[in-house]
């Protein structure tokens, strides 16, 4: 019996189909008349799914009570019986009459000769595919759903609700898949295969029998797909839209089959939705009542987003396709690209850009260079405003940290902007690529402010990840939940607690995003502090802080503050559900995030995914610097990113390679890369950076046709990187001078250690003698001067996503165990240098046993 009871569920619709079918074969063989033919196995097959609704239900709870079985009822016979007749003549009067008239002969359009069953075929695939886009009409378009409403109407899914639609709508389906095969004189054969089909499959995808469909699920849009289209979430049912076959679901991404839940609430968002036969067919024209968890000036766009999305791809994702199969050229072509545009600039002409012919030419005239190397000629650019290193001025510059207490500031020109443009342009079309649900509802993006002041000199500068995100193609960026100014906010506690302000009082994201996972466990520790006072403005409207927020930010906010009790409601009762609350708890309806997984922030990832819903599509974020976007993800199953041949020229220096101070490396250009090398990268860039040496490791992790992927590695010689700080060995080595010399330390040995969980930082610190000292107050001033010397080490510690430094003071002797431990490992005792800046885990040394026992 549990065989029978397992096996079952995936028999009952292939013979059930299959029995629909044979009976007609054998009714029509027998003589009976067509259409007797093809209704009287379409009769018996309901009458079959009525039983196995009683005795092999899917959810119990779906039973439908008897006025609804009358409505239904009702419909059935006047919309799926009567009005098909009709329309039925009036298009024999009107259309049909019209067409002979004109003496058109279109009925050689259709492949009459055909065997009946492949025209049948034929016919299921050209139907559903106008109707496909019909329904998603009708879920987009805010008059169409208005009609449409009325099939999602029921709140139980059983077989007789298949012919619960307005009686406008049924007239627009018999549009496009009756009337135009009955104007191609199909023949009435053909049209009765086509009946049994549609009306057996219909009647199965709504039942509420037991039913499971396989392999079938790829071809068929069968129950188990189409319960999924009547949630009472906006963002299930906007999936599945096949009538008969799912194929064109899977073709444009809105095939949809969760594996680990089953569909919850059916029906439409509205409450008071009026049930009756006659309160149906009035409510279209009574009210526009909110059906959707998105505004209908908004859901209208998501048939905007997709054509959009789709120019996109063809136009600029399948040209850098196309380029992958010949990175040489393309990359030569760059490079041409960039030395004619800016040759007769200063640097052009001092290194003789118009006589570079080839790359040869190219390594032989112009040398390596770090900003150090370019900042005097970049501030000169901005004082003169004469083309120094470029022809182009710059319009704005990114702002990072340097080497040094001086941020750099990196030029970007007009031709870099439309480089940013185009890439994030890309970038986006294959996210809707890879998830198309995601853009259905609100983007919830966490970035840098795109203007952050302006330098000494009076140019703007800002962080690179605000000025990409400012690219994001318009229709994308009216979802936003938050407003541009926020990030402009200086203090990062306020500017996190506003953010979460505002996207927790939306239930409709569905996009995530953010350069670091880190940001979003810190938005998770902030709820969990501030969660009273967050669901409190929720329910009244207010933001706590709000004293504290300019007035611009203020009043780009305030029409986003809206009282809502349902919301806060929920979320009290879930936090007094559990303590231990994740991203797709606040936010169910999401559906990609988007961030970087590379390196360090793998293990922040996944602490984040512990959170998420295994329906969440994680799209890695891919290389991107302040400098430049080192590489585009492709999918999400991506483990590398493909990189921005297009745009930028790039050179590789193997980790490997052994030189001396002094000798000039050896550079590899990008088809000349292996499987699993670890490269040092030079850059070459439309905004003046040439042979730019940007001290990051990148690996290659495949190919893409001839073109190899890149995955950020780390930083390269003496930085360390675990939130954005990009702590360079030279901000370290000032702030411990100053800081030793202020307080008489005298250091035999030091050594800052980053580990990522938690991420922060330990030093370890062996002075001649400890004395009085108080390692607290040295924290506190080491701490002080890092902020000061590196603007990115502050900020993420501002934020909280970077720990607070811990000193260590190690006992007498713990250097030269360290260096004693680096020669044991092979180090020449000739050549070995101490390291000031490490990683944990490249740290093979137990330094902890060393630590001075506290008092």
């Amino acid at each position: 019996m549990d065989l029978v009871a397992n096996r079952l569920p995936y028999l009952l619709y292939p013979l059930l189909m299959l029995g629909a079918f044979a009976m007609h074969g054998l009714l029509s063989v027998a003589g009976w008349p067509l259409l007797a033919a093809t209704q009287t196995p379409v009769v018996v097959v309901v009458l079959s799914i009525l039983v196995l609704e009683k005795v092999f239900a899917e959810r119990p709870q779906w039973r439908p009570q008897r006025g609804e079985v009358g409505t239904d009822l009702v419909f059935l016979a006047v919309v799926q019986g009567v009005l098909p007749q009709a329309l039925a003549f009036l298009a024999s009067l009107t259309l049909l009459e019209w067409v002979r008239a004109a003496n058109w002969d279109i009925a050689v359009l259709w492949p009459h000769a055909w065997p009946s069953w492949l025209q049948a075929v034929m016919m299921v695939l050209i139907a559903d595919f106008f109707r496909y886009w019909l329904h998603r009409a009708c879920h987009d378009v805010p008059m169409l759903w208005r009609l449409h409403a009325v099939h999602h109407s029921p709140q139980r899914l059983y077989s007789l609700n298949v012919g619960r639609f307005h009686p406008l709508e049924k007239a627009l389906q018999y549009l496009f898949d009756a009337l135009p095969f009955i104007v191609l004189a199909v023949d009435p054969a053909v049209l009765a295969l086509y009946f049994v089909f549609y009306a057996t499959n219909g009647f199965l995808q709504h039942s509420n029998v037991r039913l499971r469909y396989g392999w079938l699920n790829y071809l068929i849009s069968g129950a188990e797909l189409h319960r999924w289209h009547h949630s009472h979430n906006p963002h299930e049912s906007g999936t599945n839209f096949g009538n008969n076959t799912i194929v064109w679901d899977l073709l444009f991404g809105t095939w949809f089959l969760p594996s680990d839940r089953k569909v919850g609430a059916l029906g439409v968002p509205d409450p008071e939705y009026p049930m009756s036969f006659w309160g149906q067919l009035a409510v279209p024209f009574r009210s526009a009542a909110t059906r959707s968890v998105l505004p209908w000036w908004d859901r209208s766009l998501n048939f905007a987003i997709a054509i959009v999305a789709r120019y996109h791809y063809r136009r600029y994702v399948v040209p850098l396709l196309d380029k992958a199969g010949d990175p040489a050229h393309a990359q030569a072509t760059v490079l041409q690209n960039i030395l004619s545009m800016n040759r007769n600039s200063e640097y052009g002409l001092e290194h003789g850009f118009e006589t570079i012919a080839d790359y040869p030419d190219f390594v032989e005239h112009v040398p390596v260079n770090d900003y150090e190397d370019l900042r005097e000629v970049i501030v000169e650019q901005q004082v003169s405003g004469r083309p120094v290193l470029s022809c182009e001025a710059p319009v704005h510059y990114a702002r990072t940290s340097g080497t040094t207490a001086e941020p750099k500031d990196i030029p970007i020109t007009p031709s870099g902007l439309r480089d940013y443009r185009r890439q994030q342009r890309i970038t986006t079309a294959l996210q809707y690529r890879a998830c198309p649900a995601a853009f259905r509802g609100r983007i919830f993006a966490i970035v840098g402010a795109a203007e952050e002041g302006k330098t000494r000199f009076g140019k703007r500068y800002g962080s690179a990840s605000g000025l990409i995100h400012r690219y994001t193609p318009a229709l994308f960026r009216h979802r936003y939940v938050v407003p541009p100014e926020v990030m402009t906010l200086e203090d990062h506690t306020l500017k996190y607690l506003l953010m979460l302000r505002l996207a927790l009082a939306c239930t409709d994201i569905s996009y995530m995003g953010a350069a670091n996972p880190s940001t979003f466990l810190r938005l998770m520790e902030l709820f969990q502090e501030h969660q009273a006072s967050l669901i409190s403005d929720i329910k009244c409207g207010t933001f706590t802080w709000s004293d504290r927020i300019p007035d611009g930010i203020r009043n780009a906010v305030a029409h986003r503050m809206h009282p809502d009790p349902r919301r806060a409601a929920e979320l009290r009762a879930m936090c007094a559900q559990s303590d231990e609350i994740g991203l797709s708890a606040l936010w169910p309806n999401v559906r990609m995030l988007v961030t970087w997984g590379g390196a360090s922030a793998g293990l922040a990832l996944a602490a984040v995914r512990q959170g998420l819903h295994a329906r969440v599509c994680v799209f890695e974020l891919g290389y991107v610097a302040s400098e430049f976007r080192g590489t585009i993800t492709l999918d999400a199953r991506s483990n590398g990113g493909l990189p921005t041949l297009d745009s930028v020229f790039f050179e590789f220096i193997d980790v490997e390679a052994q030189c001396s101070e002094h000798e000039t490396p050896v550079c590899l250009r990008l088809h000349e890369l292996e499987l699993a090398g670890r490269y040092y990268l030079l850059v070459t860039s439309a905004s003046g950076l040439y042979r730019y040496f940007i001290n990051d490791i990148v690996e290659v992790t495949g190919f893409y046709r001839a073109t190899p992927l890149l995955r950020f590695l780390q930083k390269g010689r003496g930085v360390t990187n675990l939130t954005g700080e990009k702590l360079h060995e030279t901000h370290v080595v000032e702030s411990l001078q100053s800081v030793t010399e202020r307080h008489g330390i005298k250091p035999r040995f030091m050594l800052m250690v980053a580990q990522h969980q938690p991420a922060g930082y330990t030093l370890y610190l062996e002075p001649e003698g400890a004395g009085d000292m108080d390692s607290t107050v040295v924290r506190g001033d080491i701490e002080q001067h890092l902020n000061t010397v590196n603007i990115e080490y502050g900020q993420k510690r501002d934020s909280g996503r970077l720990a607070a430094l811990r000193v260590c003071i190690v006992g007498h002797g713990t250097g030269e165990a360290f260096k004693a431990s680096r020669i044991a490992a092979g180090q020449k005792e000739a050549q070995y240098k101490p390291p000031l800046l490490i990683y944990r885990d490249d740290l093979e040394f137990d330094i902890e046993r060393y630590l001075e026992p506290r008092e």
